[in-house]
């Protein structure tokens, strides 16, 4: 992880002496990929096409600018699919073997799993791809700050070995994924990080709820996204608040890929004066204090601060955290919501909607920087979960954390 410091932390002598002994441990650290880029890698997912239709729908306009680099660069058709790299010393070590006879008969912890693991992006000039669900092929990281990037990878080609090394046992057990996902068809859905790997129905754009039934209405802002839980959570939320009580609640912010999560921090920061990177605790005086204060998992956010405030340094924290399944945010992890308040809900319509939230077993909380009401929603309205009781306030679990909504 490449380290970074505000010159102003090293105006003393001591402070110096420091950062020289600070230089030699660096100098002295052993990489053990020693500037590897190309790896074996055991392919998770069918190929599937990725057109111009597709990229938008499923991810960020960063991550399409970045897939749009790899490979060639005459234009042609784009295949994306899931890979794990399948070597001893592996930067995917970390993450279970979603091929492993451990998961074989649990398709929704399968699907998490692959979830996890990198998109790899390859051009091909013809209307078929030769890449199946448990070949062996080549593949291409990138450097970032967190030594791979293993949000995307570039395919090289297929493993020029024997047909015997290729059809092992660990070949046939991924060919397996293909029986297990049979009667369900799964689709890439995070726009940007890919952060789970679902339904098509997941991660789509979330739609308006019409008041026709007597319940508020709900409007989502444009480019909102939505997933399942969300979903499951809307249905059951707005049957608690009559439309004569309000009329509208306008969601401004559902699923963040890390793109996005850290867009909202940059926010967040900016107005505070948080800007430099940190690398302790803030005193209840510092800048950066508010924003370490509203997270729930202080080591999460200070790892978050521990880079500057961009865009880009934050979103590679976050995307690392991601990979290991550690989410700062409720947003991130599908089950967040912010709810619009300026000019919309006075001081006892936003009682009346954070009860209602609490009431079937979220968390609520008004956040004044910028103005906005967050919901964290609990696991019970993930789809695989029974049905919650609108009674079972009891279940709400903790939430990761209270975010700035996008503001826009």
């Amino acid at each position: 992880m490449k380290e970074f410091f505000d010159a102003a932390l090293f105006s003393t002598a001591a402070s110096a002496i420091d950062l020289y002994g600070n230089m030699i441990r660096e100098g002295i650290k052993y990489d053990i990929f020693d500037g590897k880029e190309v790896f074996k890698a055991r392919v998770l997912t069918d190929p599937m096409k990725l057109d111009n239709k597709n990229a938008s729908a499923f991810f960020s306009s960063d991550t399409i600018k970045l897939l749009a680099g790899m490979g060639s660069a005459d234009g042609g058709q784009k295949f994306i699919f899931k890979g794990r790299i399948d070597e001893l010393i592996s930067p995917h070590v970390f993450l279970p073997d979603p091929c492993s006879e451990a998961y074989a008969d649990d398709e929704e912890k399968v699907a998490q799993l692959i979830s996890m693991h990198t998109t790899f992006i390859a051009p091909d000039s013809t209307a078929q791809f030769p890449v199946k669900i448990g070949d062996l092929v080549n593949v291409r990281l990138m450097d970032n700050i967190f030594s791979y990037n293993l949000q995307c990878g570039e395919y090289v080609g297929l493993v020029n070995e024997s047909t015997a090394a290729q059809n092992n046992e660990k070949n046939q057990a991924c060919q397996n994924l293909s029986d297990l996902f049979a009667s369900t068809k799964f689709s890439f859905t995070s726009l940007g990080n890919i952060s789970f790997f679902a339904t098509s129905a997941e991660g789509a754009p979330l739609q308006s709820w019409s008041s026709s039934d007597g319940y508020v209405l709900i409007t989502p802002k444009e480019g909102v996204i939505g997933t399942p839980t969300i979903e499951n959570f809307i249905n059951q939320f707005r049957r608690q608040i009559p439309a004569t009580q309000i009329p509208e609640i306008i969601i401004t912010s559902g699923h963040r890929t890390a793109s996005a999560q850290a867009g909202a921090l940059v926010t967040k920061r900016s107005a505070n004066g948080c800007n430099s990177a940190i690398s302790s605790i803030p005193a209840a005086s510092h800048p950066c204090y508010p924003i370490y204060k509203l997270y729930g998992n202080k080591t999460l956010i200070m790892e978050v601060l521990n880079v500057p405030n961009t865009k880009e340094a934050m979103t590679a924290v976050y995307e690392r955290q991601m990979s290991q399944g550690n989410y700062s945010s409720g947003h991130m992890s599908g089950r967040g919501l912010d709810l619009r308040t300026t000019g919309m809900l006075d001081s006892t319509q936003r009682q009346l909607v954070m009860s209602a939230a609490r009431s079937i077993g979220a968390k609520a909380n008004y956040e004044t920087d910028p103005p906005h009401i967050h919901i964290g929603i609990p696991k019970s309205f993930n789809p695989a979960s029974a049905t919650p009781s609108v009674t079972a306030t009891s279940t709400a679990v903790p939430d990761p954390g209270v975010e700035p909504e996008d503001v826009g």
